[in-house]
């Protein structure tokens, strides 16, 4: 070795070389604070050349996103009050229970709105403090759904056992009872299609969905079909001076109720039961997400609307918590069709006509309310298809007609897209190895992101 050779050699051609680091920065020959990248050397060891470290890498902080801050202080805000209507629903029963005024049918509502104002608003409020302290949330992830499915069963029996028994419940029995009907079979649908689609969001998200359909939707629903149907009444009534006339004992009854039942509630309903999903629109990320949290939302609305009606039934609530069953599969899968319709519009780049697709969704929410309603009308058709729907069944102490068959027909209509909108838009892996990586890669992103 002459007194001018390196005591290294470099490693001879075609020997596998490690990929090229960078080095400690010298000085350029432009001057001092000029910085020139210094030429990667490798030192000789056994086995091999061994790279020089690279210099250590400064983690960043993660940015605070304003949309989500806004989104968070405005949600505190909301819950808060909730979380104090919930209070005040609470002393209302107390002084209705002190001074003996029993509060007859609506006890299973107030029930409801205690529970869901105190439960859900607290819990609610939770999410929103922790969304403002960006803190993450984990994926939403739900028991199996037949486990919901045979509670439903369980509280359907018990209501058909009183029934037929004639057994004089307490108030308290029936009011929970009441409750679950209108919530365990919209816990149901809720747990199969999150499942289903393989846990596409977040419990914040899917929390949030659920109480803007079950508070928010309801109130704007309910203030926009009254105003309609105000107008439509004076309108038919000819005139505000004929508006305490009644007006559906003439022959313009049924298109009156047809317009209200099969255009105006489908058109509002439809358009702001996904109102908390659709505020989020910007931060969904794929269209499974979308469609979970427009049912989430639908199946608040449907839980709401569900026990009211339910509750009006007094003696008979176990008969319109059967015609009822299935109302979450009509509210929950309208609402996440038309979230995924906006979800299209807003957010499908790259898919291939996103706005039809975008607009045939939210349209198909629209007629599928507005031909489930309509059906309700069809029993007032005068002949063979009147009598046909109206025939007479007697089972379980109930009065029923034959209608009852064309309604769970169309109940199982839905459940069949329900079952392809899912099977669609989840993401099936070959093998269990896969969807378990897939699952867990799931939700180290909705854990960062959420």
């Amino acid at each position: 070795m002459t007194p001018h050779q390196p005591d290294f050699q470099p490693p001879a051609s075609g020997q596998n070389t490690p990929a090229p680091q960078p080095g400690y920065p010298v000085y350029g020959q432009g001057g001092y604070g000029v910085y020139q990248p210094q030429q990667q050397y490798y030192y000789p060891a056994q086995g091999g050349y061994y790279p020089m470290y690279p210099p250590p890498q400064m983690s960043q902080k993660p940015q605070r996103s304003a949309y989500r801050l806004t989104l968070g202080i405005i949600s505190v805000i909301a819950l808060s009050l909730l979380l104090l209507g919930g209070f005040v629903f609470v002393a209302i029963s107390g002084l209705d229970y002190l001074t003996g005024s029993p509060l007859g049918s609506a006890v299973a509502l107030f029930v409801l709105l205690i529970t869901a104002m105190l439960g859900g608003g607290g819990v609610g409020l939770y999410f929103a403090i922790r969304a403002i302290a960006n803190k993450s949330s984990a994926a939403a992830r739900f028991p199996p759904f037949y486990i919901f499915a045979a509670l439903t069963v369980a509280v359907f029996a018990a209501g058909f056992a009183i029934k037929l028994t004639a057994l004089p419940p307490s108030g308290i029995t029936v009011s929970l009872l009441i409750v679950l009907s209108g919530v365990m079979p919209a816990l149901t649908i809720l747990a199969f299609t999150v499942n289903r689609l393989g846990n596409p969001t977040t419990w914040r998200r899917l929390w949030m969905s659920l109480l803007s359909g079950m508070f928010l939707a309801t109130l704007i629903a309910l203030i926009l079909e009254l105003t309609a149907s105000v107008v439509l009444a004076i309108w038919f009534a000819n005139g505000p001076g004929a508006f305490n006339s009644n007006i559906l004992n003439n022959s313009s009854s049924v298109l009156f109720t047809l317009l209200i039942i099969s255009v105006v509630a489908p058109l509002v309903e439809e358009g702001f039961k996904p109102i908390g999903p659709v505020i989020l629109i910007g931060r969904i990320r794929t269209p499974a997400e979308a469609f979970a949290l427009g049912l989430a939302s639908g199946i608040g609305f449907n839980i709401f609307e569900t026990i009211g009606y339910i509750s009006s039934g007094q003696a008979d609530w176990i008969q319109v918590a059967f015609e009822r069953v299935g109302a979450g599969l009509l509210h929950g899968v309208g609402a996440g069709m038309a979230t995924l319709g906006w979800y299209y519009i807003f957010r499908g780049k790259g898919v291939r006509l996103r706005a039809l697709k975008g607009i045939g969704a939210i349209l198909y929410a629209i007629m599928q309310h507005a031909l489930f309603n309509g059906s309700n009308l069809l029993g007032l058709v005068p002949g063979p298809i009147g009598n046909a729907l109206n025939y007479p069944i007697y089972f379980l102490g109930m009065y029923e007609t034959t209608q009852i068959f064309l309604f769970f027909g169309i109940y199982i209509l839905i459940a069949f897209m329900l079952l392809k909108m899912t099977g669609a838009l989840r993401l099936k892996p070959t093998n269990k190895t896969a969807e378990n990586a897939q699952i867990s890669a799931e939700s180290s992103i909705l854990t960062r992101n959420a």
